[in-house]
């Protein structure tokens, strides 16, 4: 289940979720010494795709307005984009209940590039990523 706000949308069509979480680590290094002395690291990178397969077209072209924040009588380009909460609901399938769910007050989403041809299907991929790489995971659903 994804979840994007504000407003509060839940995504239909979902086929596909990924998420990439990555830090890299800076030692401090002594001369003699074996150990490293100290450690850091910059802001973590976090960015993923959602891959659709939607139901109607009018629903992915409201997808596209939600994250380009472009009013339906514009033209969304490429380089549109606004900043939105993503929340993302791993469920069980059996049952539905919410397993964990992963959060990203912060995510930058862009609009796919659409390539439609007759007789095939169109499953358009949204790219997103995070400025901050803050990226919060809980168990179960996450308390509103």
């Amino acid at each position: 289940v994804i979840t994007i706000t504000p407003p509060l949308l839940r995504w239909d069509g979902v086929q596909q979720v990924e998420v990439n979480w990555r830090v890299t680590l800076e030692y401090d290094d002594e001369l003699g010494n074996a150990h490293h002395v100290a450690s850091d690291y910059d802001t973590p990178d976090l960015s993923g795709t959602i891959t659709l397969r939607p139901l109607m077209n009018a629903r992915l072209w409201r997808k596209i307005e939600q994250v380009t924040g472009t009013p339906a009588n514009e033209v969304a380009n490429l380089l549109s984009e606004t900043t939105l909460e993503l929340e993302i609901a791993l469920q069980n399938p059996k049952t539905g209940d919410i397993i964990k769910t992963l959060f990203t007050p912060d995510a930058k989403i862009s609009p796919p590039p659409i390539g439609a041809r007759v007789q095939q299907r169109v499953e358009p991929q949204f790219t997103w990523a995070s400025e901050s790489g803050e990226l919060r995971v809980y168990k179960g659903a996450r308390a509103a």
